[in-house]
């Protein structure tokens, strides 16, 4: 049994972002009573592919999304290497981008898209995309096989279709095509043989994300436009993403489509809409994370099991207000009706992002990496993943015990227990190759019933990336990463976690109290300049540590263990193992239960 706590009340949050609370912003929100219901529209045409449905409060969403050619990924996690600008357009091409439909291919053109149309009635009715392969042989599959592909009845004009089901794991959907040697040697452009895309659904609209991961440019032009012009039409150079809205889309290797080196892809409307209503009643179109209640459901209003084990058909209600966020998320606690629990729903939120498309893509992404992550983690001292929903960029975690931010002081026996505890997850994540790089108080959670957990996931990396990840509390940051102007020592590994640890225990445990807001850099993100007053404030918090450490009682098993984890030489330092052999592995638990799915 684990000591027990008595838990310290809530602080009163901010009203507004607190940009001085040590890398932890709250967000403070209205939580006014506000209801809402995500339904799949009944009424919607099934071979209405060239609509658009509300789903937020994007204004505009019946025009075509502008194409945007140059928009560059903003790595967030990963080092920023120096990308050669793409080659600039010949003059055929540029007139390529500005001219109209040739005449001689209207016919085809009305033929493929009543093709479209009939497969669209016929195909089952979550399929969110239809792609149809070339008229030429190819080698390879159309789209990686997996349980989002569904078989459809008839081909398009002879050619191969498959269709895609948005599921609750799918944030985006892969097309890679090989051609044929022999059948890339009419390629008036480029050697490539290859097409590979990605299709990012976003959340917040109908409208899609089309990223190009080839290394060279592709030729994308939309054959249905809604309004009966000509449609857009761009080149998409290589690593680079594009919006594209509902409707048929061409992508080729080459600007003839005669040469037939193409996939035609048809975007569906979302088969769910959010929508929402305030206590007077009245519709809303809001995010979901704004509103009091959402509900899910099928298009057809049953209740799928999907391969996983999880129901596609569920309801939210929010508990209470918002709990802590960061710059990339928003947390709030919910009820979840198909999981019969209470959980912590993590929303990946694009307006924190800098660019909108780029936005989308990078909340994709940074979803499909921490759910794995998520997936992974299954230990009695990390925090559950309950659940998921791509859809809404959404993961549905165990709601944790209170984090030691609001129980400092603890006892000895405490700190004990969740010193133990913490190290028996730092182990687990050590033989998995992970780091979680934001330990802090705010981080660790603890309660007599569940011992110490580890919660927070979000900056998590494999121990190779050394990119700094910024998210986390500077004054937990081990010295062996520099933040030196000639650059940062970016020595990664798990030895980085167990200092980050040991400053937690100091700040749980009272001895050390976290930096007034005097003695705070005025750039905690930034590299430090020698001689600078951030520099020096830097250096100062670390010899405020070595005086705490000098001054720890060595008889004290835990005192002593604290002052190893706290070395500044990596080598020296002592190793989670270690402290777990010293202390114990912390309180036993089931590791299967309440398993992640």
């Amino acid at each position: 049994m684990h000591p027990r706590l008595e838990q310290r009340p809530e602080p009163t949050p901010p009203k507004l972002f607190d940009l001085h609370n040590f890398g932890h912003q709250d967000l403070a929100l209205d939580a006014s009573s506000l209801s809402y219901n995500v339904t799949t529209p009944g009424n919607m045409s099934t071979n209405d592919f060239t609509s658009s449905q509300p789903f937020s409060h994007t204004e505009n969403e019946d025009q075509p999304c502008p194409h945007r050619r140059e928009i560059r990924l903003d790595e967030m996690e990963e080092e920023a290497v120096a990308e050669p600008d793409p080659e600039p357009l010949s003059q055929d091409e540029q007139a390529w981008e500005h001219a109209a439909s040739d005449s001689r291919d209207d016919a085809a053109i009305g033929e493929l898209v009543d093709d479209f149309t009939s497969l669209s009635v016929l195909a089952p009715l979550d399929t969110r995309i239809i792609i149809a392969g070339p008229p030429v042989p190819y080698a390879g599959a159309l789209v990686p096989p997996s349980a989002s592909c569904v078989a459809l009845p008839r081909t398009i004009g002879g050619r191969d279709a498959v269709g895609v089901v948005q599921r609750m794991i799918d944030a985006d959907c892969r097309i890679s095509l090989s051609f044929d040697d022999s059948s890339t040697a009419s390629l008036s452009q480029t050697a490539q043989s290859r097409i590979e895309c990605v299709i990012c659904y976003d959340p917040r609209s109908n409208d899609c994300l089309l990223m190009n991961e080839e290394s060279t440019r592709v030729f994308v032009k939309q054959l249905s436009p809604p309004d009966g012009s000509r449609g857009d039409r761009f080149i998409l150079p290589g690593r680079k993403l594009s919006p594209i809205s509902t409707g048929i889309w061409r992508i080729s290797l080459d600007k003839d489509d005669h040469v037939q080196h193409f996939v035609d892809v048809l975007l569906r409307p979302q088969r769910f809409i959010v929508s929402g209503l305030n206590p007077s009643g009245t519709n809303i179109i809001h995010y979901p994370w704004e509103i009091q209640t959402m509900a899910i459901r099928d298009m057809d209003g049953t209740r799928t099991v999907q391969e996983d084990g999880m129901e596609s058909s569920y309801m939210l209600v929010k508990q209470r207000g918002w709990r802590s966020g960061s710059l990339l998320i928003k947390v709030v606690d919910c009820r979840h009706s198909a999981l019969g629990c209470d959980v912590v729903v993590i929303l990946y939120d694009p307006i924190m992002f800098r660019n909108d498309q780029d936005a989308v893509f990078q909340c994709a992404k940074l979803w499909k990496k921490h759910r794995q992550l998520g997936h992974e983690l299954r230990h009695p001292n990390i925090v559950k993943m309950k659940s998921y929903d791509a859809r809404l960029h959404a993961l549905y975690m165990e709601p944790p015990p209170p984090r030691l931010s609001l129980q400092r002081p603890v006892p000895a026996a405490v700190a004990r227990a969740v010193l133990a505890d913490i190290s028996a997850a730092l182990v687990f994540l050590e033989e998995r190759q992970i780091l979680h790089d934001d330990i802090s108080p705010h981080t660790v959670c603890y309660s007599a019933e569940r011992g110490g957990v580890l919660s927070h996931f979000i900056s998590a990396r494999d121990r190779t990336n050394t990119s700094y990840g910024g998210d986390g509390d500077w004054y937990c940051e081990p010295p062996e990463i520099r933040r030196e102007n000639d650059g940062w020592e970016r020595r990664r590994g798990p030895f980085n976690d167990v200092w980050s640890l040991g400053i937690t225990m100091l700040l749980c445990t009272g001895k050390i109290e976290v930096p007034k807001r005097h003695e705070v850099p005025e750039c905690v993100q930034c590299t430090f300049t020698k001689g600078t007053v951030d520099y020096r404030k830097w250096q100062n918090w670390f010899s405020k540590v070595s005086r705490v450490r000098d001054r720890l009682n060595v008889r004290n098993e835990v005192d002593m263990v604290i002052g190893r984890m706290l070395d500044p030489t990596v080598e020296s330092r002592i190793t989670a193992a270690q402290i777990v052999s010293q202390l114990g592995s912390g309180g036993e638990g089931n590791v299967g239960a309440d398993a992640n799915v």
